[in-house]
């Protein structure tokens, strides 16, 4: 194990667990999944090949079916019976003429602002984002072109616009100062937010989010070239529910969406069985169309930067053929590369590097939270 010594006098290095640089997770499901990744909320686009795989296995049900009836030993559930039991009031703010979705768990002291990664909502932080209403006033987007913001076309996915539509939330709640809290892509809309509005930002948190996203996408050129693969696409059965369809999703990226994040990105019929996804691909072509490199060296507030690390694709999906050595050692030096370019910029930060999940804060949500808690009591 070594650490890298280009790292900025600020630099704390906290916490070290397995191999120093890895391929993160982010890249896999972008690079390597598309469909799946389509429907699952992580993903950056869809080719028009993409769009005739789900196309092929959307809606596909267990016939004949009826709501409520026993069919080959499944007890099929109306989708009306699925809620996420998440203690938050859902409402919306209207900027520029779009609706813009969001949640707001209350809770008392500082705002703590949430911002989802790519294909996701608000509701991807119903079980986690709660854990800090004894101290914050938690709230958390929902990015235009997803879940039950508008997806309007041609306008909104800017980063400009996005974080106009972060400053119009935070006004229309009287939030002055926050806490800023991004997953994947959500780091360039709390990174930009940082740096338009210094006054108002009490820390900034990373939650394997702090990359220059132009470059993911050219790391997801590289393995989707290299590997002649596809995850195991849906059946009939992952299809019938919404429970089977989450598991589904569960089994192919490891990590287990929460019931409101999946109803909040997909669409299902009246007896549950899964139909499309809500966001149009035009969406997800429209915001990396508008993707920027992030200002890193424009944040001044402190800085906290989990970053997941693995140790080969197959940690996250084992369905994965193997990497050839070399394809993995310079995809490996690249975002070795990335990672000093960024702790290089950032004047106040602190780097905590463990072998987890993209989505660590639904793998070790206890965790999670007691890291970005004890970063934050410093």
């Amino acid at each position: 194990m070594k650490v890298s010594s280009n790292f900025n006098k600020n630099t704390r290095i906290t916490v070290i667990v397995g191999p120093l640089i890895a391929i993160t997770i982010l890249l896999l499901p972008l690079a390597i999944s598309p469909p799946v990744a389509a429907q699952s909320g992580i993903h950056y686009g869809l080719n028009n090949a993409d769009i005739r795989y789900l196309s092929s296995h959307a809606g596909e049900t267990l016939s004949p079916r009826r709501q409520g009836k026993k069919i080959t030993g499944h007890t099929f559930k109306p989708v009306a019976s699925y809620s996420d039991s998440s203690d938050h009031r859902s409402s919306f703010v209207t900027v520029g003429g779009l609706r813009v979705h969001y949640l707001d768990w209350g809770g008392r002291g500082p705002a703590m602002f949430f911002v989802p990664g790519a294909g996701n909502t608000a509701h991807v932080f119903d079980d986690f984002a709660p854990r800090f209403v004894d101290d914050y006033r938690v709230v958390a987007i929902t990015r235009v072109g997803f879940g039950e913001s508008e997806m309007p076309s041609g306008m909104g996915y800017s980063l400009a616009e996005r974080v106009a539509h972060i400053r119009a939330l935070l006004n229309s709640l009287d939030l002055t100062e926050v806490v800023l809290v991004g997953h994947s892509l959500g780091g360039d809309e709390i990174t930009e937010f940082a740096v338009k509005h210094p006054d108002r930002v009490n820390a900034v948190i990373y939650l394997d989010a702090a990359y220059d996203h132009i470059l993911t996408g050219q790391w997801q050129s590289t393995l989707a070239t290299s590997f002649d693969a596809r995850p195991p696409a849906p059946t009939a059965g992952d299809n019938e529910s919404v429970q089977a369809f989450q598991r589904y999703l569960a089994s192919v990226h490891g990590v287990t969406l929460p019931v409101g994040e999946v109803l909040a990105s997909f669409r299902f019929d009246s007896a549950g069985v899964f139909k499309e996804r809500r966001s149009p691909p035009r969406v997800m072509q429209e915001i990396m169309a508008a993707t920027e490199p992030p200002n890193f060296a424009g944040v001044r507030a402190p800085v906290l930067a989990i970053y997941s690390d693995f140790q080969i694709p197959q940690d996250f999906a084992p369905w994965l053929p193997d990497a050839s050595s070399a394809l993995s050692e310079e995809l490996l030096r690249q975002v070795a590369t990335e990672r000093e370019r960024v702790e290089a910029l950032i004047p106040k930060l602190t780097v905590v590097l463990r072998r987890n999940h993209h989505y660590q804060f639904l793998t070790e949500p206890d965790w999670t939270e007691s890291t970005i808690r004890s970063f934050l009591e410093e």
